[in-house]
């Protein structure tokens, strides 16, 4: 009676890979929420923005001699420029964070929640326009008034709170994720510090450096370096904006199939991701 051949033995355990592992891999792979669009749109609609701010700068630089100057409608078109590519940029980063923040949870449950940057840059805008809203609305007596004005205040400041350090909470949170799905630190060090350190610069060449000069060649000198300077650093936080984003979805994509090649029971070798 023949006798059936054995299964054959894996040559390593790189060759074994127990299915109740390599299954949740797979179905981590399925529905991703598209990022792309977003992150390709802020790029492009960023530099526009950017361009119209500086258009801007510069045309205020010399007052117009009346109001139906052309220098005055130009200065006009350059505002509705930039407040329109800053809203789709705004508008685009806002969508990238969510879907992203999406496509991390379905990989791990440690990461980012997609409230938080809904709550940031949503909740934090709505805060001051109900603020300012309170503050601008008539009121029959004196006492109402200064009673608006101070909840009013009150709401405007939340805001801004809401704004400033939760800015620093949600791209804290963001580069948590990153780093723990495998994905860059460094940009997103970058983006919590560039702007702070831009503003102390700019803060003290206009406070300390700027009173203290007298030859207007030396000023114009000193206006130069700011603006190069802040050229400079522009160009970094925007690089580093690109390679943050473009760092975090790589690691959310990740092929993981291979890092589960070890026995580990499935709850310990997820528990590494």
């Amino acid at each position: 009676m023949p006798v059936a051949a054995a299964p054959p033995m894996p040559l390593s355990l790189d060759d074994y890979v127990p299915e109740a592992q390599a299954a949740p891999v797979r179905k981590q792979r399925k529905g991703f929420v598209p990022t792309l669009p977003p992150r390709v749109l802020t790029f492009v609609a960023l530099p526009i923005s950017l361009a119209m701010l500086l258009a801007l700068a510069v045309s205020a630089l010399d007052d117009p001699v009346d109001s139906d100057s052309a220098l005055e409608g130009a200065a006009r078109l350059f505002a509705s420029g930039w407040a329109i590519s800053s809203g789709a940029v705004y508008v685009c980063l806002l969508w990238w964070m969510v879907a992203a923040a999406v496509n991390a949870r379905r990989v791990s449950q440690l990461s980012v929640s997609p409230t938080t940057p809904l709550l940031v840059l949503v909740g934090g805008p709505v805060l001051l326009a109900v603020g300012a809203a309170i503050r601008a609305r008539p009121t029959s007596s004196s006492e109402s008034q200064q009673w608006h004005d101070f909840v009013g205040t009150g709401v405007v400041l939340l805001g801004v709170l809401i704004i400033t350090l939760g800015h620093l909470v949600l791209l804290a949170s963001y580069r948590s994720t990153s780093e723990r799905l495998g994905g860059a630190r460094e940009p997103w060090s970058v983006l919590i510090w560039l702007p702070i350190l831009g503003v102390i610069l700019q803060g003290a060449l206009t406070g300390l450096i700027y009173p203290q000069l007298e030859s207007d060649r030396i000023i114009v000198f000193v206006w130069l370096l700011s603006v190069a300077l802040t050229a400079v650093l522009t160009v970094y936080y925007v690089l580093s904006m690109w390679r943050a984003m473009a760092s975090f979805d790589a690691a959310v994509r990740r092929d993981r199939t291979l890092e589960k090649v070890d026995l580990l029971p499935t709850h310990f070798a997820f528990g590494r991701i």
